[in-house]
């Protein structure tokens, strides 16, 4: 049988709408080939293996393939994979069949969700750059300085080397996308805007899936907006116990107030507040626990909540509308469709960069580029930050240590009411009083194709509760992780190695189950856990009973954002890659600016301290 063939069987079991017309099952198959068109190498071998391996497995136990079975015995045979590997096969399944079917226009719009914003289009006219995949000779240049990212710490420093009088060269392997390419669409971001189509994934337990951008903006092109301030805490612990002596409350906050200048940071008004956010509002009111509005780098924002998969608006100011084209004024140039591969090394000093040019899919062209510069900046994230290094000679035993996420869970509840949680700005409030522990909870709703990857079931259960969408509100409850992973390289795509220790364990389930019970105390009539042994809960007392009895850390479906920590700063020389100035300790003119950086999990999101370090970073080249 076909792989379309197998496609359709699988998702009449997953969701079972007995009748469901013909139409809508090869509308969800043209999504799910948009999909897999242009996607990497794994992600086009995992789904058709996964498939293939639940259609022929039943032959062992039941003697016929899973495609033959009748609808209501398919579903259940589906429904019955559990435990820690039938979990995850039914995990990831699961992932690519919703995508599909809930992007689907008329079944949108069956559960009742619109976009609101439809009609309006991107306003920010992109500056003059160069794109890659429009190069039709070898390019080579000479540069003071070249930047490898355009994220929150590549265009940051881009732009302060720049200011400085530097002449500057930045690289960047996504493409230039602003509003008026944005088409609405979860499915069309994830194939352009994000790395791996979304799918870049951790080892260990549980399994992570985290989401990184792939464009010019890095992944501030499809962050919710959100900035804080680095807690004075962690400054101190910064300068006190890892030696980056520059770094005072004082000087941080100058910083920090130049970037909030710089992306327009403000509170999120009361008329795009949203209901999702002011019924989580009410329960945190109720209980007593402390909360407030975000603040967030958006400008006339209307609400339109696809804040995620790149703003139609332009009201959201990712770095490809301030911090790039400022350094484009400044006398920079931008080369999208750039794929950095290669320093140029000459007795530990870098003079360059070797890269290659990319078409629109992201496959390498035949043109090449040679930038010549005296500094090298690598912002490339993370995740790919150490691997570049390493494929690069560096070897400090640190590279690719010390790697911190912020675990996450979406907790959704269902309400008797509409909440209509697509109207208004996604994240717009925050418990602020679990900080300390290493505990924040922040709004989060995302489109139907989306949220319905963490609505649990499968079958008539799981339809029956996604047909209620518009009654669903929806939270993240994130930690901060005092435990780490590491980041190593594959034979394409970084590995990412990271399991939850017994503390972030216990952190993780408590702020789960404090989101549950804010979400009762607002009203709700159930919760849903993101917990694959306790996948529903009906009070707060069910609630508090996650934790008396804690379910294993294999059964907690997570994401994680944030990745830090893998090129590390600091004073010794033997516990850090890279000097409190942002140079590598082994290369001369090599410097890191992005959260690669961070000694220790920031407690909050980091945009706000990535930008400061790097604009710091970027200054001090300046200057030289």
């Amino acid at each position: 049988m076909n792989r379309q063939k197998l496609f359709i069987s699988l998702l009449e079991a997953i969701i079972q709408k007995p009748g469901m017309p013909d139409d809508r099952k090869q509308k969800s198959l043209v999504q799910l080939e948009n999909y897999l068109k242009n996607a990497p190498f794994l992600v086009k071998f995992i789904f058709p293996f996964l498939l293939y391996t639940v259609e022929y497995l039943p032959l062992f136990t039941r003697f016929t393939r899973l495609s033959k079975m009748d609808l209501d015995v398919r579903s259940e045979y589906i429904g019955s994979f559990g435990g820690r590997i039938g979990g995850s096969i039914l995990m990831v399944l699961k992932l690519f069949v919703t995508l599909s079917y809930y992007s689907v226009d008329d079944i949108e719009h069956e559960l009742g969700f619109t976009r609101h914003c439809e009609d309006i289009k991107g306003r920010v006219k992109k500056p003059v750059f160069i794109d890659g995949a429009r190069a039709d000779k070898d390019i080579s240049i000479d540069a003071d300085v070249c930047v490898i990212g355009t994220g929150a710490g590549g265009a940051a420093a881009a732009y302060a080397a720049a200011k400085g009088g530097m002449k500057t060269v930045i690289l960047e392997e996504g493409r230039y996308l602003t509003g008026e390419d944005f088409t609405q669409m979860p499915g069309d971001a994830l194939s352009t805007a994000y790395r791996d189509h979304g799918f870049i994934t951790s080892f260990g337990t549980p399994p992570i899936i985290i989401p990184l951008g792939k464009a010019v903006g890095g992944t501030t092109t499809i962050n919710s907006g959100t900035c804080y301030r680095l807690p004075s805490s962690v400054i101190k612990n910064w300068h006190d116990q890892y030696g980056i002596n520059w770094l005072t409350d004082d000087d941080y906050n100058r910083l920090a107030s130049f970037v909030e200048k710089e992306i327009h940071v403000e509170p999120v008004p009361e008329n795009i507040f949203g209901k999702n956010s002011g019924l989580f509002r009410k329960g945190t009111e109720s209980l007593g626990v402390a909360g407030a509005t975000i603040s967030r780098n958006a400008y006339e924002c209307d609400g339109c909540a696809f804040c995620a998969f790149g703003c139609p608006r332009d009201a959201k100011q990712a770095t490809m509308l301030n911090f790039i084209p400022d350094a484009i004024k400044q006398g920079a140039a931008l080369y999208s469709n750039a794929k950095a591969v290669k320093l140029m090394i000459n007795n530990n000093r870098v003079e360059g960069v070797k890269g290659t040019f990319l078409d629109l899919h992201g496959k390498p062209t035949s043109k090449r580029i040679t930038v010549n510069a005296k500094y090298v900046v690598v912002s490339a994230g993370a995740i790919y930050t150490p691997v570049f290094l390493k494929k690069n000679g560096l070897r400090h035993p640190r590279i690719g240590k010390n790697l911190h996420i912020h675990p996450a869970a979406r907790v959704s509840a269902l309400f008797h009411e509409r909440v209509d949680g697509w109207v208004g700005v996604p994240q717009g409030y925050n418990i602020h009083q679990y900080v300390d522990e290493g505990i924040f909870i922040q709004g989060q709703f995302v489109p139907p194709s989306v949220l319905s990857q963490s609505i649990p079931f499968t079958g008539k259960r799981y339809s029956d509760l996604m047909d209620r969408y518009a009654y669903m509100g929806s939270f993240g409850a994130l930690i901060s992780d005092t435990g780490s992973g590491s980041v190593s390289s594959g034979t394409g795509s970084p590995m990412i190695f990271y399991t939850l220790s017994k503390e972030d364990h216990v952190k993780m389930v408590k702020s789960i189950a404090i989101t549950a019970k804010i979400w009762f105390a607002a009203g709700a009539s159930e919760v849903h856990t993101q917990i694959a042994t306790r996948p529903v809960i009906h009070s707060a007392k069910e609630a508090d009973e996650l934790l008396e009895k804690l379910p294993p850390a294999w059964s907690l479906e997570l994401m994680a954002f944030h990745p830090m920590g893998t090129a590390m700063m600091g004073g010794d020389e033997h516990t850090a890659v890279v000097k409190p100035d942002g140079e590598t300790y082994e290369v001369k003119g090599l410097y890191v600016a992005d959260a690669s950086l961070f000694p220790t999990s920031t407690r909050l999101n980091p945009q706000i301290t990535i930008m400061s370090l790097a604009t710091k970073i970027g200054e001090q080249i300046g200057r030289q």
